[in-house]
């Protein structure tokens, strides 16, 4: 499933989909390599890695024109929050509010990928359908590995992208 999302989002620049993956698991599997990928795909310049923090506060200029962003560190216990995290996901318009610029309504063309080391990331219930969470019991492998994982990406992005834009959806 998740990869046909990302081949979605990848088949279908600047279409939005009005839910997200979330994937929870220990620290330090190197969940920060998809930034990387998407970042290879799309263009730095369309993507974008917030933190949790910066998610829901008053400046949403990191979401102007970007097809991907990218959230570490993901831990919202207030339902407040979800309720803005929801529009950011699924509403096609946003209102860009950026420090010391006017304000201004655009499409919003952003697909999320909320990344986190928190069992309870969101405060969900059953009904909570703009979010397909994975839970990964993976544990982090040596050093090597994520030289080459990470390695793989920076210069086998093409190949990635191939691959996502031939899967049948």
């Amino acid at each position: 499933h998740l990869l046909d999302y990302f081949a979605y989002c990848v088949q279908n620049k600047g279409r939005k989909v009005d839910w997200t993956p979330l994937i929870i698991s220990d620290e330090g599997l190197g969940k920060s390599v998809f930034y990387k990928l998407f970042a290879r795909i799309f263009g730095a310049h369309n993507c974008a890695a917030v933190a949790a923090d910066n998610l829901l506060g008053g400046w949403t200029d990191f979401i102007a024109e970007k097809l991907f962003v990218v959230s570490h560190e993901v831990k919202m216990k207030e339902t407040q929050g979800l309720e803005k995290l929801k529009n950011l996901i699924s509403e096609d318009r946003v209102t860009i509010n950026g420090k010391y610029a006017r304000m201004y309504d655009t499409q919003n063309c952003a697909n999320f990928l909320l990344l986190s080391n928190e069992s309870d990331a969101l405060r969900l219930t059953m009904k909570s359908r703009r979010f397909f969470v994975i839970f990964s019991r993976a544990k982090p492998r040596e050093k090597e590995y994520y030289n080459a994982l990470f390695s793989a990406v920076e210069h086998g992005a093409g190949w990635i992208e191939d691959y996502l834009m031939a899967r049948d959806l």
